[in-house]
């Protein structure tokens, strides 16, 4: 009895570990696309990045999309919730293969129709526009 006790309380042990270091939400479980960018350290949202960030979003983006509505493509405003940073900064960078390779990004493509262009922006931009959504996600 006291045998079976104890092996039961060890297996009790066992899956408390293995269900803590599987659901730590750590890089490995989270999708971070098809590209050049593998981590990103994130502090607090720059302020000045947003505001450069939103000026590339009004001028390259918004033809397609806004933040709260459905337009040639999804609304952005939860994406920075939504998705991992990385993931966010590959598709701006990486556009074109993420669309071949990504099966997130192969539903969407299939349900909105228009693929989205390569937008050519420059690392910098990249993480601005991803700035931006952050501080657009905050306030949804």
């Amino acid at each position: 009895m006291k045998n079976s006790l104890n092996i039961i309380i060890i297996a009790i042990i066992a899956l408390l570990v293995m269900f803590l270091f599987t659901n730590s939400g750590t890089q490995e479980n989270r999708d971070l696309g098809v590209g050049p960018i593998k981590s990103l350290k994130l502090g607090p949202i720059n302020k000045g990045q947003v505001s450069m960030g939103q000026n590339i979003f009004n001028s390259k983006c918004f033809v397609c999309h806004t933040l709260d509505q459905k337009k040639v493509g999804p609304p952005l405003g939860k994406v920075a919730k939504e998705q991992a940073p990385e993931y966010i900064v590959n598709l701006l960078l990486n556009t074109v293969e993420m669309q071949q390779k990504d099966s997130r990004v192969k539903q969407l493509l299939y349900q909105y129709k228009v693929p989205m262009p390569d937008l050519k922006l420059s690392k910098n931009d990249a993480l601005s526009v991803l700035e931006y959504l952050r501080s657009a996600s905050e306030n949804r």
